[in-house]
C-alpha cells in the first residue's frame, strides 16, 4: 500500500486552507495535508524549524502568493535554489491573473499555476483537476 501523500499548503486565507482540505477529501485522495499561513512558516515548516521540527517532507506545495511577511513569489525563489528542496513540486494557487506573476512564477521553476476560483463549486473543480493530474495521471514518487 502506498504511503499517504504529504502536501503543504501556505497560505494566509484560513478559509481557503479548510476549503482545500475538504476538497482532497471529496477528491477522495489520500493524504495528509500541513498548513502555513505566510512564507515565513512556510519555510519553518520546510527546514524543520520551531514548531516544525517533527514535519514531514512534503511531495507538493499548494502556494499562495499575497502573503504578509513573507510573500511567494519569494518562498517559490528560495525553495526553487535550495538543493534539498528544489525537487519538490510547487503549484502557485492564487488569485492573481498578472501575466507578470505568471512568467515569475515559471522563470522560478513553478511546476503550475493555477488562478484560484473564488466560488465554491469552481474552488473544488481546480482542486480536483490539481489532484487529478499531479496523483492520477502522471508519473509520480513519493519525493526522497
Amino acid at each position: 500500500m502506498e504511503p499517504k501523500l504529504e502536501i503543504l499548503h501556505i497560505d494566509d486565507n484560513r478559509g481557503d486552507l479548510l476549503l482545500t482540505k475538504q476538497a482532497f477529501e471529496r477528491a477522495n485522495v489520500d493524504c495528509n495535508i500541513s498548513f502555513a499561513v505566510d512564507g515565513e512558516q512556510g519555510l519553518n515548516y520546510l527546514y524543520r524549524k520551531g514548531n516544525f521540527s517533527n514535519a514531514k517532507r512534503p511531495d507538493i506545495i499548494l502556494l499562495d502568493l499575497n502573503m504578509p511577511i513573507l510573500n511567494g513569489k519569494e518562498l517559490l525563489r528560495i525553495v526553487k535554489n535550495d538543493d534539498s528542496l528544489k525537487s519538490i513540486p510547487i503549484i502557485i494557487l492564487t488569485t492573481s491573473t498578472s501575466d507578470l506573476d505568471v512568467q515569475y512564477c515559471y522563470e522560478n521553476h513553478a511546476n503550475a499555476y493555477v488562478k484560484k476560483a473564488v466560488d465554491f463549486k469552481n474552488f473544488f473543480q481546480s482542486i480536483r483537476s490539481i489532484s487529478d493530474f499531479w496523483f492520477k495521471t502522471i508519473q509520480y514518487t513519493k519525493s526522497f
